[in-house]
C-alpha cells in the first residue's frame, strides 16, 4: 500500500506519466510500481493507456478510495511542516464553523519554488457568505502576503469545465488540499 500511496501522489495534479517515470520521481524499484500501478488500475484509481511499448498512468477523477484521501493527506501534512503555513492553517480551521468548504494552497507554495517575494495562494470554494467573510478577515491580520481567492461551490465548477484557461483550471493542477478532500474530488467529477 506504500507504494501505491506514493505512485497516487506522483500522479496528483500531473498529466499522464509512464510507469518507469512514476518510479523514477518516487525512488522505487521499476517491479514494485509496476505491481503497484496494476493495483490500483483493478481498483479504478488510476486508468492505464497503451503509448508505444509503454502503459501512460493517470489519475482518474472519479476514484474516491482510501488511496487517494491517504495521499492527500501526506501532502497537507508535508506541506504543513512549514510553521507559517501551520500557523495560518490553525488560525483558519479554529474559527471555519462552516461544515462544507474547500481551502486549498496552490502556485508556488504548492509546487515548492516559492520565494521570499512569492505570496500565497489560497482558494477557498463555499456557499457560505459568512465563512468566506470570516477566512478574510482573519487572512487580512496574518502579515504575510497572502491572496485568498473565494469561489462559491457553482463558481468553480463553471470554471473548472469551462474550455478557457482560468484560475480554477490553474489550482487544479498544482495543489495542496488543507480542508475539504473529499469535497474537492466530487467538485471535479465531471
Amino acid at each position: 500500500m506504500k507504494t501505491e500511496i506514493k505512485a497516487i501522489k506522483a500522479l496528483i495534479g500531473q498529466e499522464a506519466m509512464t510507469i518507469r517515470e512514476i518510479a523514477r520521481k518516487i525512488k522505487a524499484d521499476y517491479r514494485i510500481t509496476h505491481t503497484a500501478v496494476k493495483l490500483l488500475s483493478k481498483k479504478g484509481a488510476i486508468s492505464l493507456k497503451k503509448a508505444g511499448g509503454s502503459l501512460l498512468c493517470e489519475l482518474n477523477k472519479g476514484y474516491r478510495g482510501i488511496e487517494i484521501m491517504q495521499a492527500e493527506e501526506e501532502r497537507k501534512a508535508a506541506f504543513l511542516k512549514n510553521k507559517d503555513m501551520m500557523a495560518i492553517y490553525k488560525e483558519i480551521m479554529s474559527n471555519a464553523k462552516s461544515s462544507f468548504f474547500v481551502m486549498l494552497v496552490f502556485g508556488s507554495y504548492a509546487k515548492g519554488s516559492q520565494t521570499k517575494h512569492s505570496d500565497i495562494d489560497i482558494m477557498l470554494v463555499s456557499n457560505d457568505g459568512k465563512l468566506k467573510e470570516s477566512i478574510r478577515e482573519i487572512i487580512s491580520a496574518i502579515p504575510l502576503k497572502i491572496h485568498l481567492i473565494p469561489f462559491s461551490e457553482e463558481e468553480f465548477k463553471r470554471m473548472y469545465f469551462s474550455l478557457e484557461s482560468n484560475i480554477a483550471k490553474e489550482a487544479a493542477k498544482d495543489y495542496i488540499i488543507l480542508h475539504g478532500a473529499e469535497q474537492f474530488y466530487e467538485m471535479m467529477k465531471p
